[in-house]
């Protein structure tokens, strides 16, 4: 279940990144403090989502280490959802506390990280961004068209989220 939602943020990121032409992705690499307040924002949300979205953004280099480092300190996890329904203001207040320690400590993983030289990720591309004129991506009346004759591209991803719909709704 785990990789399957690790998969379905992975397109959705890859989706995102398309339809703004990158747009979300420059404006990431502009600020490593937005990096690291967005990252512990996700890790902060109940539930694990936040988190694997934050390690699907920073396998595609989108995010850096120190804000992976956010995001982990600021979550906790499922657990959250039963915090809140047993103490929900000590709730609120611990995880303001962590989201602020996260941010903090994110910023002294990449200043450390800098400094060592040996934790810095790898250099890699950016994702890759199409240029069209136009994103086209559901024309209206048009969906059903598209689904004529697809093309492998569109039809590996659509059949493995449908499969793991339906093994999630199957249990």
């Amino acid at each position: 279940m785990v990789t399957g939602f690790v998969f379905v943020m992975m397109l959705v990121i890859e989706y995102l990144n398309v339809l703004t032409s990158g747009a979300w992705q420059r404006l990431l690499s502009q600020s490593r403090w937005r990096q690291y307040v967005l990252a512990a924002f996700l890790g902060a949300t109940p539930g694990c989502l936040g988190a694997f979205v934050v390690v699907a953004m920073y396998s595609h280099r989108m995010i850096s280490l120190g804000a992976v480092v956010a995001a982990m300190i600021a979550t906790s996890g499922d657990e959250t959802f039963v915090m809140l329904a047993m103490i929900p203001k000590e709730t609120l207040l611990l995880t303001a506390i962590l989201f602020v320690i996260g941010v903090t400590f994110g910023f002294l993983t990449d200043t450390f990280a800098g400094r060592v030289g040996g934790l810095k990720a790898e250099s890699c591309d950016e994702l890759t961004v199409h240029t069209f004129e136009t994103c086209r991506c559901y024309p209206r009346g048009q969906i059903l068209a598209q689904w004529k004759l697809p093309s492998p591209f569109r039809t590996v991803p659509a059949l493995v989220l449908a499969l793991f719909v339906v093994s999630m709704l199957l249990g």
